[in-house]
């Protein structure tokens, strides 16, 4: 594929920078791609970007002994209080993914860190997509009356200036 000869003529060029932002918009756009993340861990790892190197390299499921480091320091950092902080850094593409999606390393190292199928749920529930929302609600409906009647006024107010105008013209 051109993109990952692209990537990788980035990479041996040690233009680490450009590759990071061409893997990124690739992450944007893609479902759960483990190979993606190992890359892009890789890349942020030249970079000496350990933090976010970690959270790639984690959701890789790639174990390697030069990735122990920086996959320590993110999941020290975000998963020593609260589970949910570490949830929230994956990428939408990982927070929407099903648990089972996973690569089995990943899968099992959040359960162990107690982010398990219903914790998961709840999650999930609490932060849904703009588009997903429920459009019933009082506030949208009480906007949406406001807009109309606002128009409407609008509208009113032109035909009687209209008519004003008219009588004074003609008469």
């Amino acid at each position: 594929m051109e993109t990952d000869q692209r990537i990788q003529s980035y990479i041996n060029g040690g233009e680490f920078w450009r590759a990071k932002e061409v893997l990124q918009g690739r992450i944007a756009n893609a479902g759960f791609e483990p190979e993606l993340y190992e890359l892009l861990g890789f890349v942020l790892l030249e970079m000496q970007d350990t933090m976010n190197a970690g959270k790639y390299l984690f959701l890789s499921g790639v174990r390697k002994s030069e990735y122990s480091d920086a996959i320590a320091l993110f999941i020290g950092r975000y998963a020593k209080k609260d589970i949910r902080q570490l949830f929230w850094t994956f990428p939408k593409s990982v927070q929407y993914a099903p648990l089972t999606a996973y690569p089995a390393v990943v899968h099992e190292e959040l359960e162990k860190l107690g982010l398990s199928q219903e914790p998961l749920k709840e999650l999930r529930a609490r932060r849904l997509p703009t588009e997903v929302r429920d459009r019933s609600g009082i506030g949208f409906w009480f906007i949406s009356s406001l807009v109309i009647l606002l128009l409407l006024g609008i509208a009113i107010s032109s035909v009687q200036g209209l008519l004003w105008l008219f009588k004074v013209i003609w008469f």
